[in-house]
């Protein structure tokens, strides 16, 4: 006989008795009847895989998914023998609820990291296909929500929604609507910020259609597809260079450049300074960082520049730090 917590004794008898009470009832779906008798099983430590995926089912069919979501994670971290029929449990709870996106995570990466038996490799690999076909279709709905929002969000004039609106967008596998979309690049009450989303998503989807963009006063037509992303443009290498004996001298200093730079160019984007203003540039953000920080102002570079055009650059990188912080508070 065994003994719980309590120091109830229950007889082999009545455990025999629960037990097959509790699985007629699962056979019969009576899930609430079939629950308690398994709970009391439960409290008396009486575990094992039958009863345990028993309570799995009828946590499942009343609809206590979150309960029965937990209960396979924690049976999961054991990994015991049944650690596959817990897992297929598992997946087929998630199928159920509709988590699409985190299945599909789930099965990758069971794909890569378990030693699948057999018939079950087979068996996942096809929920695999079904959850990725679903999931894909899951997500285009989603996008065509977010979309709406974003046109209603444009209409409203709330620019900060605007962006995380976008954001959510691109965080899908999905392509953008172009077609939708291109028409608020030209657009004048889209904030700059929401209209650089916009163009990272045509890019990181490698949009390969002519995409006119006009912002801050600059307009020109790109092919997303044709465009380096920010980390990896030329301008950020040259300026980096210019401003690389700034980082040897004063750490401090550079990383608040660099922090002025990346906004910078964030909110311009695709537009940069042009090759021949990168040295006016460099200073403009040496100067500015000087004065954030208190120091005094050391040239970064030798020849001489137009301090007018370094006083317009200034006040441009000011200007657009603003815009930055607008909708992307640090």
């Amino acid at each position: 006989m065994q003994q719980n917590n309590n120091n109830i004794v229950i007889f082999p008898g009545l455990k025999k008795s629960l037990k097959e009470e509790s699985l007629l009832a699962l056979k019969e779906k009576r899930y609430e009847d079939a629950l308690r008798k398994l709970d009391l099983l439960l409290s008396y430590d009486v575990k094992t895989s039958e009863i345990l995926t028993g309570k799995i089912i009828c946590l499942m069919e009343l609809g206590n998914y979150s309960e029965a979501e937990n209960l396979c994670q924690e049976l999961l971290l054991h990994k015991d023998q049944h650690y596959f029929e817990y897992l297929h449990i598992y997946f087929t709870l998630l199928f159920q609820t509709s988590q699409y996106e985190e299945l599909s995570d789930k099965l990758e990466e069971t794909f890569k990291n378990e030693q699948i038996p057999e018939p079950v490799r087979g068996q996942f690999w096809q929920l695999y296909e079904i959850t990725n076909n679903l999931k894909h279709e899951q997500q285009a709905e989603k996008t065509t929500v977010y979309i709406q929002e974003l046109l209603d969000a444009i209409e409203a004039n709330k620019p900060k929604e605007q962006w995380r609106l976008v954001t959510k967008c691109r965080k899908l596998e999905v392509l953008p609507p172009v077609e939708k979309l291109k028409v608020l690049l030209i657009e004048k009450d889209v904030h700059p910020v929401v209209k650089t989303a916009i163009l990272q998503w045509f890019v990181e989807k490698e949009v390969s259609e002519n995409i006119k963009i006009e912002k801050l006063n600059r307009q020109k037509i790109v092919k997303p597809i044709q465009l380096t992303d920010l980390s990896n443009h030329n301008t950020v290498k040259q300026l980096f260079f210019l401003l690389s004996n700034v980082e040897q001298k004063n750490p401090t200093l550079f990383d608040l450049m660099q922090q002025l730079l990346n906004r910078y160019l964030y909110v311009l984007y695709p537009f940069t300074p042009e090759d021949e203003h990168l040295p006016i540039v460099a200073q403009a953000l040496n100067q500015l960082g000087s004065m954030y920080l208190h120091m005094e102002t050391t040239p970064i570079v030798r020849s001489q520049l137009d301090s007018q055009k370094v006083k317009v650059y200034m006040e441009e990188i000011v200007a657009l730090e603003k815009e930055y912080f607008l909708i992307l508070e640090d």
